[in-house]
């Protein structure tokens, strides 16, 4: 009597663990059922606005580069490879902006690189310049730091957030085919956002009788070409290297031949040169923002408003 029930014993043991492991595999398989976002990233902020944008609710997107960063300057660390497992695509600026982000898709294994450089017309470096473009002779090579043949800094440009924009639609449409309709109609409402704002960005602009701008270094003609205004030098060469004794010179027979009365700063770069210089010259200093992600700077067309106000208020 005792062997038979050893034996029924056994044999309901042995179904309930059948049981529980059919359980286990029903459940593992609805897990993997479940369809998430994409995962990508952008290197700085603009232009992770942007992807923010076009992508809503529809992708996660991580900024590498913290506001308040140089991308000029910026190194990564170990802990941004830890906290950038899994994103499976990088959108970047190129044109040696974010080469600093190459070894870090290297890191993360089986990132794509997204160099979204080839969807806007370009600007060779100094265009805007001119004849007077201060410290030009400082611009060929800055220890190491050899500019490109075309200027990175177009995002600067709001023609070219829109096309960003829209490049932006289209690379997500091929990771998340599903959502493409829900991609396109976002970067269309951000192109009309951004084509409204553009109005009213140009409307404030125009009445300015001066429209000569002394700038810390070669990043704002894309903005200026857009806005009308003439970039008549800059202070450094390169972020990071101060003007040699005749690129000096330069600036202030720049000053005096143009009535310039401002010169304009970077949050991002060291400043004290550049102020010690604002001084001697009888400059009032004024920020222009590249990249903006703080105060009120926290999407891409505030950056733009922010800037074309400090524009104003040093011009009018």
């Amino acid at each position: 009597m005792f062997r038979k029930f050893q034996l029924l014993l056994s044999f309901v043991c042995v179904c309930f663990v059948v049981m529980l492991s059919g359980c286990g595999v029903s459940q593992k398989t609805v897990k993997t059922e479940h369809t998430t976002a994409p995962n990508v990233a952008a290197t700085i902020f603009p232009l992770y606005d942007i992807v923010k944008k076009v992508g809503g609710e529809k992708i996660n997107v991580t900024l590498l580069l913290s506001p308040g960063a140089s991308p000029h300057t910026f190194e990564p660390t170990p802990a941004m490879i830890r906290d950038t497992k899994g994103i499976t695509h990088v959108f970047t600026i190129g044109l040696g902006v974010d080469t600093w982000a190459e070894s870090l898709i290297q890191a993360i294994g089986g990132a794509e690189s997204v160099d979204l450089s080839h969807v806007v017309p370009l600007l060779p470096f100094n265009e805007e310049g001119g004849d007077d473009h201060a410290a030009h002779d400082d611009h060929d090579d800055h220890d190491g730091h050899a500019h490109g043949e075309y200027d990175p800094h177009y995002w600067l440009d709001p023609n070219n957030a829109t096309l960003l924009a829209n490049a932006i639609a289209e690379e997500l449409s091929e990771i998340n085919p599903k959502e493409r309709e829900y991609y396109m109609a976002q970067s269309a409402a951000f192109a009309k956002e951004i084509n409204e704002k553009n109005i009213v960005w140009e409307k404030k602009l125009e009445s300015l009788s001066s429209r000569d701008i002394l700038t810390f270094h070669d990043g704002w003609q894309y903005f200026a070409r857009h806005f009308n205004l003439h970039i008549v030098g800059t202070f450094e060469p390169f972020p990071g290297k101060s003007p040699s004794p005749k690129a000096f010179a330069q600036l202030h027979n720049v000053v005096k031949t143009h009535n310039i009365q401002s010169v304009f700063i970077e949050p991002q770069l060291a400043q004290s040169a550049v102020e010690s210089f604002a001084k001697d010259a009888g400059l009032t200093v004024f920020i222009l923002d590249p990249l903006g992600g703080e105060s009120s700077k926290k999407t891409y067309s505030e950056l733009i408003d922010y800037n074309v106000r400090q524009i104003y208020n040093a011009l009018q």
